[in-house]
């Protein structure tokens, strides 16, 4: 029976007051009516839900929310939002897992927390196509300590620790001149050529007189390397400017003559000659990194800008475009970035008088890429230096 709405018989009392079993009995039973059986036993199903229910929720939010201090006891990937997550669940557990041994191998503080957490991070935001990459990272950042939580804080050495560490990278001479640097000043020449006057074009490989230099002749030639293509068991040569097969395309670049680049460090010194660091006036610590831009001239290929920057600091100490001492033929624009050469630039000699002495002398470690090609062009001989392709060879 519904319990009436309008109240009607609530204050007529019960004609069968001490039976009466209906829950919600129409008529007054004042304080002293009975619970039915079937109410007690309803209410106590519904208790027993509702601490089931409690339970299974207070498991979820110590998965979520666990106590401070403590980690998870009982976790699962955490419910990304929107549609269209980047991974399954399977997959999900299997990286979370991957993390939590890996924060456990290190002692990593809450490693199953933690994984949950960052696992989560990357899922969110992550692709399908970027998550496998993405949480592989991670994992391997985990097995190698290298999060960012796991980082010690390095010390900070002083200028002359700093030196000494990196002295420590200096090449011998003999890895120097095995690399094409000039370690002495050239007395002879190292190649035995019948006519020195026939040089090799720099550009597409024609012979050529130094004495036709001027000549306003065509070359055809290519300004990248070949690259090798590999199809199944067929190889094949292409370069990389234009794409155009080797051994049938002679070039895809036109120039009005002829460059040479001199080799032979005795040939080099002919030109223009080579000079020594001057020795240290003062106790002084320097370390630089040095770069040059070259071009061609009648007398090969010059150097037409220098620039130099403190390793300490970072600041630019010496950036300047040099006047080269030949007539110029090509500024190699598309690798130097030199355009023109202004009529008041400085010469090799003024570049000289500035830098030797004041930023490089015999104890100043220069560090560069391929830094022979710079003190050869330079004609600087110089022996504490730390090439880093001499250090890291693309072999490796």
């Amino acid at each position: 029976m519904f319990k009436s709405s309008t109240g009607y018989f609530s204050s007529i009392k019960c004609p069968k007051l001490d039976h009466c079993k209906l829950p919600n009995c129409i008529f007054s039973h004042g304080s002293k009516r009975p619970i039915s059986t079937e109410s007690s036993k309803l209410e106590g199903v519904a208790t027993k839900k509702l601490k089931v229910s409690n339970a299974v929720n207070d498991a979820a939010v110590n998965i979520i929310n666990p106590v401070a201090g403590r980690d998870l006891t009982m976790w699962t990937p955490k419910t990304l939002p929107g549609v269209g997550a980047p991974a399954s669940i399977q997959q999900r557990i299997k990286y979370i897992n991957a993390l939590i041994a890996a924060y456990q191998k290190h002692n990593i503080p809450l490693p199953k927390t933690k994984a949950v957490e960052q696992e989560y991070n990357i899922a969110v935001n992550s692709t399908k196509t970027t998550y496998g990459a993405n949480i592989k990272i991670l994992i391997k950042n985990a097995s190698n300590n290298t999060t960012p939580a796991s980082k010690v804080e390095k010390k900070k050495l002083s200028p002359s620790e700093s030196y000494e560490a990196v002295k420590k990278l200096i090449h011998p001479i003999h890895v120097l001149e095995r690399n094409q640097y000039v370690t002495k000043i050239p007395t002879e020449y190292v190649e035995k050529i019948d006519d020195r006057n026939k040089r090799k074009c720099d550009h597409c490989s024609e012979q050529f007189y130094i004495t036709q230099i001027d000549d306003k002749v065509e070359c055809l030639y290519h300004d990248r390397k070949k690259r090798y293509i590999v199809n199944g068991s067929e190889r094949s040569a292409e370069w990389e400017c234009c794409s155009e097969v080797v051994g049938v395309s002679q070039g895809c670049k036109t120039a009005t003559g002829h460059v040479f680049k001199a080799s032979d460090p005795y040939d080099l010194h002919q030109f223009i000659p080579f000079r020594e660091t001057p020795k240290a006036t003062k106790v002084k610590q320097q370390i630089i990194g040095m770069d040059c831009e070259m071009g061609y001239t009648t007398k090969g290929m010059e150097v037409i800008r220098v620039t130099i920057m403190d390793f300490f600091t970072s600041s630019v100490l010496f950036d300047e475009i040099v006047k080269p001492s030949g007539k110029v033929i090509d500024l190699n624009t598309k690798w130097s970035g030199v355009d023109e050469i202004p009529q008041t630039a400085m010469t090799l000699d003024n570049v000289f008088d500035v830098i030797l002495g004041t930023i490089i002398d015999e104890n100043t470690i220069i560090i560069g890429h391929g830094l022979e090609n710079d003190l050869n062009v330079l004609r600087l001989i110089h022996h504490k230096v730390v090439d880093t392709a001499i250090l890291y060879p693309k072999s490796l």
